[in-house]
């Protein structure tokens, strides 16, 4: 067994939370919260923090942002139940693995339990800080399944540094299978916090190390709060505006190893390198709308050894090998089997892989003028990308009116909420530089076309 791994995974963070901020302390008692517009809780909601010593900073400012009801407990401080302040209730009881009493005469019960005797189903943040407790708590937590309506998920993780090695390396590996766990959940880190009153000298590595983490983490497994499709037809222009930009100009999830493929300019596409992301050969990718610009298409074959498909009816080339691992095809995708106006083949996705013998794409790369909104919800309906693992496309809109470009911007949120519904999150934004416009609506210069690049976070978590 490596030793030293453990460490890398309880200090590094693998999604991404944009607005990050603290509540509480900044030093103990304090925790952070993700306050995402997709992830930041929205009342009425309801917060449970395990273990607090006395210090109620965190519970009263998630109280406050938030208007959140918060349910503090800590059965080794000695008070009775009571009502903290307007939203904060103090209850005298711990969390383990069973209910029982324990050698303290702590009143000790499951997370099941607490929940049917206080009546309460979601919890929109579960915290947690109860000193090696949590390898009791979690897995009891993660049996009985309560986990799947938690949006955050804050904990301390621990190991006793005064204990023999060999106990070390078990408690390390716990806590490896304990986020090994959580992950199959669907709960990624997007912080980590050292505790500063916990380093040590490893008895292993020589190295200097904190037997305590602040481990904070983000369900990309529940469902995205990209607005339904009523609540977009009730904003105005601006609030509709402002929305559109939020997603399509943000990322949600994240890739520490971005690389650029092709040219650096158009024709080039960025994808993940991360080692969970990036292809593995035998590899495929299909790349929808080149111009004559193989740039992409040459690199991504050079670098992971991937057989490559190009498709573009616009060019007037009749199919054929550009190079070893490069197929050109004189075929477009839309949402059905036609010839179009201009006698450009269209065929779906479904009937290009019945018609090349595929099954798998690793990445799917589409530049299709607007025609994304033909292909990829017929892509969604029939259930094409459950295999895919990155998926890069641009994005468009037409600027003619404000009436078409609000009904354009309203079916773009609705194909990302759809592409989130999925596990499809968006890695990197990049607005085309060719399309600025002053925006009629706001009167601020806008781009009138994103490149998304989003990975499928459903697949190759390792």
């Amino acid at each position: 067994m490596n030793v030293t791994r453990p460490s890398n995974y309880v200090v590094n963070v693998d999604v991404l939370c944009t607005n990050r901020i603290r509540l509480g302390n900044t030093g103990d008692g304090g925790w952070d919260v993700c306050d995402d517009i997709e992830h930041r809780p929205q009342s009425p909601c309801l917060v449970y923090s395990f273990g607090i010593n006395h210090d109620f900073s965190f519970d009263d400012a998630v109280s406050d942002k938030y208007g959140c009801e918060v349910h503090s407990f800590d059965p080794s401080m000695g008070q009775n139940d009571h009502k903290h302040s307007d939203r904060v209730f103090f209850h005298n009881l711990g969390i383990s693995d069973q209910d029982f009493v324990n050698d303290k005469a702590w009143t000790m019960r499951t997370l099941t339990s607490i929940k049917k005797q206080l009546n309460h189903t979601k919890i929109n943040i579960l915290k947690m800080d109860i000193e090696l407790d949590e390898f009791k708590a979690l897995p009891n937590i993660i049996a009985s399944d309560e986990l799947k309506d938690v949006d955050q998920l804050l904990f301390e993780i621990h190991y006793n540094s005064h204990n023999d090695q060999a106990t070390i390396i078990d408690l390390m590996a716990r806590g490896l299978e304990l986020l090994r766990d959580l992950r199959n959940l669907g709960f990624y880190v997007f912080y980590s916090h050292p505790n500063q009153y916990n380093y040590i000298t490893s008895k292993i590595s020589g190295l200097r190390r904190t037997t305590c983490n602040e481990l904070h983490m983000l369900n990309v497994s529940a469902p995205p709060s990209l607005p339904t499709k009523e609540t977009i037809s009730n904003m105005t222009n601006a609030e509709l505006e402002e929305l559109y930009y939020t997603y399509v100009g943000n990322v949600d999830v994240l890739c520490t190893n971005r690389i650029r493929l092709g040219n650096p300019d158009r024709g080039g596409w960025d994808v993940c390198d991360d080692i969970e992301h990036r292809p593995q050969s035998p590899c495929l990718v299909y790349s929808f709308g080149i111009n004559h610009d193989f740039s992409f298409d040459d690199a991504v074959s050079d670098k992971y050894r991937c057989e490559v498909h190009s498709f573009d009816p616009s060019m007037g080339q009749n199919d054929h090998k550009h190079s070893d691992r490069v197929f050109f095809h004189n075929l477009g995708i839309s949402n059905r089997d036609f010839v179009n106006d201009k006698a450009w083949t269209m065929r779906t996705l479904t009937s290009i892989k019945k018609q090349l013998h595929h099954t798998k794409i690793n990445i799917l790369k589409m530049d299709i003028e607007h025609d994304e909104f033909k292909a990829l919800p017929n892509i969604i309906a029939s259930d094409e990308l459950k295999d895919v693992d990155q998926l890069l496309f641009e994005i468009h809109y037409h600027c003619s009116d404000v009436q078409t470009t609000i009904i354009e911007m309203a079916r773009g949120l609705e194909l990302l909420r759809d592409l989130r519904n999925l596990g499809f999150y968006v890695f990197h934004s990049h607005p085309n530089q060719y399309n600025y416009i002053t925006s009629q609506i706001s009167g601020r210069r806008r781009t009138t076309c994103n490149e998304l690049y989003l990975l499928n976070v459903n697949r190759n978590r390792k």
